[in-house]
């Protein structure tokens, strides 16, 4: 599940996580670092299991990761 901000994580959806493992990816960036430490402290207040994965060196955003990835597999499968 994607969220845009801490704003986006509502009570009802955190109530609908505990069955599952959270693992939150944030942007490598101070705005980042808050909703990090601000979901993760909500999600595991409401019962919740969570973690934070602390992106690579070089990995500041993970959907420009992923998007930069799937542009070079294309490339990479292009037949001619």
């Amino acid at each position: 599940m994607a969220v845009l901000g801490t704003a986006g994580l509502s009570d009802p959806i955190i109530r609908a996580l505990p069955p599952y493992r959270i693992k939150i990816l944030a942007e490598k960036d101070p705005a980042g670092s808050i909703f990090s430490k601000e979901a993760s402290g909500r999600i595991k207040g409401m019962g919740g299991r969570v973690s934070v994965v602390h992106l690579p060196v070089g990995v500041k955003d993970v959907n420009e990761d992923l998007l930069r990835k799937m542009e070079i597999q294309k490339f990479l499968n292009i037949e001619m």
